[in-house]
């Protein structure tokens, strides 16, 4: 544990320090693995040195159209009069796909688009990868290089496919990539043409968008392609103003973020809800993870600790579920983890190497695991998981315990626990007066306890 939690408290130092340095804006580089990008539309500022992989003697200008529009659409056209969404960002253009002089098209494949994904991250830098296209074939290939840019802080973000069907199209179907579908005119949900499957994780304008042409001239277009150009634009622009944010961490505050339509929570329809830039900017500002953890609330600091450092975790990927009781298994199972232990399980039971590790070490009796524990419960089971990783557990001021109006009520077994927990500013009352020993615990109360008894624990 000592090694586990001496991890924890330096990353949250280094993160302060990052966040001192995080106040001049950064220029973000997004890969557009595409047709190219016309110099005649896009401004030269807004485009770096890419290259052409389909016609390696080619230049990366586009003569087809649609890489520049995306393009257009994430960084802007002055001639085209399209306002850009993050016109600070530098667009690199990745050609895989364009036409020959004969006016056949050509267009690289899996293995191809692999090579770029791996080189958008190695070579040219990229902070963000646009492929506003797909293919419904898996590659082992492909999946691997989106796995790399996860793995280096990179994220991706794919259109989910026009068809109006429910097929799944990679990129877009791997966990780590953002998939964005069109939303209507109408506002209400999907635009028929925009693909509803469950891989799908947000909505974002795809209908008659106003991009820019080869041409510099301006024109309309309809697609998934132009959506995930817009979610782009507005990741770079919080990757600018939040450079400290990791991929994943954005990833996540755009799908909390988002105006939920259709179906409440999520849907194959509209994945968690619409695009929200405004929203998402707020969530950033104020470190906000879940849309039922506002920044007011008094357990707001502590769960997205527990949530950032692998403690504890959502109900779902945009909920945390402040209010509900935690079980003597969930407890079991995160102490499990912080110590080092791998809790998935082949068994059926999905606590039970947690379980058997309690008992193992005395942590607990393992009895009763789906019942609501008790805040003397939590007290005395981190009381036992101090002693055994040879924290000094003597009970300390006894004056702080018998401060509470209702110390009395504290269960015989549970009364050097909490006098430790009290003592060491673990467990707060909650309120001025009373601690309640006997109430059954919250997740946000099990997650401030657990953050507070981490800290206390750092020299372990």
């Amino acid at each position: 544990m000592a090694k586990r939690v001496m991890y924890i408290f330096t990353l949250i130092v280094l993160l302060m320090v990052v966040s001192a340095f995080s106040q001049e804006k950064k220029s973000v580089r997004i890969a557009v693995i595409d047709t190219g990008v016309s110099a005649d539309a896009i401004s030269a500022a807004n485009i770096s040195e890419g290259k052409n992989y389909i016609l390696p003697d080619n230049t990366a200008d586009d003569i087809e159209g649609h890489g520049t529009a995306v393009a257009s659409i994430i960084v802007g056209s002055e001639t085209a009069g399209v306002d850009g969404i993050c016109p600070s960002a530098v667009i690199v253009p990745l050609v895989y796909y364009t036409k020959k002089e004969d006016g056949s098209i050509v267009r690289g494949d899996l293995r191809m688009t692999a090579k770029i994904i791996r080189d958008a991250v190695d070579v040219y830098k990229c902070d963000i990868i646009n492929i506003s296209s797909g293919t419904a074939r898996k590659s082992f290939e492909l999946e691997q290089a989106v796995k790399y840019a996860e793995e280096k802080g990179i994220l991706i973000v794919s259109s989910a496919g026009n068809d109006g069907g429910s097929e799944i199209y990679y990129p877009g179907g791997y966990d780590s990539v953002l998939c964005v579908g069109a939303l209507g005119e109408d506002d209400g949900g999907a635009a028929s043409f925009s693909n509803r499957h469950s891989d799908v994780d947000i909505l974002a304008p795809g209908s008659n968008i106003k991009v820019a042409d080869i041409d510099g001239t301006q024109l309309a277009v309809s697609g998934t392609s132009f959506s995930a150009a817009y979610v782009t634009g507005v990741v770079a622009g919080i990757m600018a103003e939040h450079p400290e944010l990791s991929a994943l961490k954005i990833r996540k505050l755009l799908k909390s973020s988002a105006k939920d339509m259709c179906t409440p929570g999520f849907d194959n329809e509209s994945g968690w809800g619409m695009v929200d830039a405004s929203a998402a900017d707020g969530y950033a500002d104020v470190g906000r993870l879940f849309r039922d953890v506002k920044p007011d609330a008094w357990y707001f600091k502590e769960v997205n600790e527990a949530t950032e450092f692998g403690i504890m975790s959502g109900t779902d990927e945009v909920t945390f579920s402040p209010l509900i009781p935690t079980t003597r298994a969930m407890l079991w199972t995160m102490l499990y983890r912080i110590d080092g232990g791998n809790s998935s399980s082949a068994d059926d039971v999905w606590y039970s190497a947690a379980q058997k590790w309690s008992v193992e070490n005395g942590i607990s009796d393992g009895t009763k695991p789906n019942d609501a524990i008790t805040r003397e419960q939590i007290a005395t089971i981190l009381h036992r998981y101090a002693k055994l990783k040879g924290k000094d557990v003597s009970a300390g001021n006894s004056e702080n315990l018998a401060s509470y109006s209702d110390f009395s009520s504290v269960s015989e077994y549970a009364v050097e626990a909490m006098q430790f927990m009290v003592d060491n500013g673990c467990l707060k009352g909650k309120s001025t007066t009373t601690l309640n020993p006997r109430d059954t615990a919250t997740r946000a109360e099990i997650a401030a306890i657990l953050v507070r008894f981490l800290r206390m624990c750092n020299d372990l």
